[in-house]
């Protein structure tokens, strides 16, 4: 799953977001209904610094939080976070590095208070991104309840 995230980021391949959020979103819903998690009230993608978008010509997390949006009946808040400080990439940099790395590079915006928030992005790698979001997002006054990610390599 990992290598076709790598194909939506790095080699364009965006027709591959419709059948992967349609398993992403099949399998929420069914968590949603048997009681296991809450659904929640937004999903927030992971914001690209503004001078990184110009180079990729898109934003991954932004294309999947619409597709899990639209299926899911969800609004998608990308006003609640701003990537502050442009950052190295991280495919080679270790756990330790990435957290350096991504240190204060986000803010929440102004905005009122969410609850229930997911945030949503292609791949945890070690998780230092989607922490970076979440104490970026609850320094703004949000909650989030969830983590939304087409793969991952975390250890369980």
């Amino acid at each position: 799953m990992g290598y076709l995230c790598g194909s939506i980021k790095i080699h364009q391949q965006l027709g591959l977001i419709p059948p992967l959020c349609d398993a992403l979103a099949e399998r929420w819903q069914a968590l949603w209904e048997s009681g296991a998690i809450d659904k929640p009230k937004a999903l927030v993608p992971v914001p690209m610094h503004r001078s990184r978008l110009p180079l990729r010509g898109f934003n991954h997390a932004v294309l999947l939080a619409d597709a899990l949006g639209q299926r899911l009946q969800l609004p998608v808040r990308d006003d609640l976070l701003v990537k502050v400080r442009a950052t190295v990439p991280q495919h080679d940099l270790s756990g330790a590095a990435r957290r350096r790395n991504l240190a204060q590079a986000f803010a929440a915006t102004e905005a009122d208070p969410v609850e229930g928030i997911a945030v949503v992005d292609d791949i945890a790698t070690t998780g230092a991104t989607l922490a970076a979001v979440a104490a970026a997002l609850r320094r703004g006054g949000h909650q989030i309840s969830q983590y939304a990610v087409l793969a991952s390599a975390m250890a369980r």
